[in-house]
């Protein structure tokens, strides 16, 4: 009898945005915004921190496939105090909503960043994340 699993797979790096920030002279900040611990530390935040039972709720294996998945792909900032704000989920009418809603509150809910800076001082930052809910049966 196979087993059925259920994985959060969570890219390994954050997806720096270069775009422009507040002051539309810089593309991207001399010192971009960093997650206390640094990327290890920030993949260990959400592996820990997700819902892990959502994936295994709201997913559905198609009939003669072995599993399934859907891919939430977040777009967020890290403000001058080194909140996050501004997440959009890219890809709404893809995953869906109950999965949505678990990457906006796993990024809400992140602990304070150190701030990007330009100059010395506090600018605004932007990331992408992609998170991952896949259940099946794995060899």
């Amino acid at each position: 009898m196979k087993k059925i699993f259920f994985i959060i797979l969570i890219s390994f790096f954050l997806i720096p945005v270069f775009a422009k920030s507040q002051d539309s002279s810089i593309t991207h900040p001399e010192h971009p915004a960093e997650f206390p611990g640094g990327n290890k530390e920030w993949i260990h935040y959400l592996t820990h921190n997700l819902n892990r039972e959502l994936g295994h709720t709201y997913l559905t294996i198609p009939k003669g496939e072995k599993n399934a998945k859907q891919t939430v792909n977040l777009f967020f900032e890290i403000d001058t105090e080194g909140h996050t704000s501004n997440i959009v989920v890219e890809n709404l009418q893809e995953v869906h909503p109950a999965l949505a809603k678990e990457g906006i509150r796993i990024i809400a809910e992140s602990p304070a960043w150190k701030a990007a800076s330009q100059n010395g001082k506090a600018v605004t930052d932007q990331r992408k994340q992609k998170i991952t809910f896949a259940i099946g049966s794995f060899p």
